[in-house]
């Protein structure tokens, strides 16, 4: 499926290395690798071209691609990525951002209460 973006030599289009989301995603599915060469390559090529954009990302975006390389979507708790947007991510859906932030808050809660009678 990869096969479509790569050019004449084998390699990743370099026009690809354009598009933030695009790498993003191209990185992300890289780590569903079993064995394949090409999903290798998807790794190197997106992890270098991400690195390389940070610096003339807007500070939301490149927290994002910065939280991304360190830890793969997929990779992590959902609860961890909803707390990584919020932080990262002000919206402008004020409303929504509270009631998101009430909802995280209110299970970290609940695990604290459940991790104090466990402990005791």
């Amino acid at each position: 499926m990869l096969k479509k973006f790569t050019d004449n030599k084998g390699g990743f289009k370099s026009t690809l290395a354009t598009d933030v989301q695009g790498l993003l995603g191209l990185y992300e599915a890289s780590y569903l690798n079993t064995g394949e060469n090409m999903l290798d390559e998807a790794n190197e090529f997106s992890s270098k071209h991400l690195k390389t954009w940070i610096k003339n990302l807007e500070p939301n975006i490149a927290t994002l691609v910065r939280h991304t390389l360190m830890h793969p979507r997929h990779m992590t708790i959902s609860r961890y990525n909803v707390r990584q947007y919020l932080d990262s991510c002000e919206t402008g859906h004020g409303v929504l951002e509270e009631l998101a932030r009430l909802d995280f808050n209110l299970v970290q809660s609940l695990h604290q209460k459940e991790l104090r009678q466990i402990s005791r």
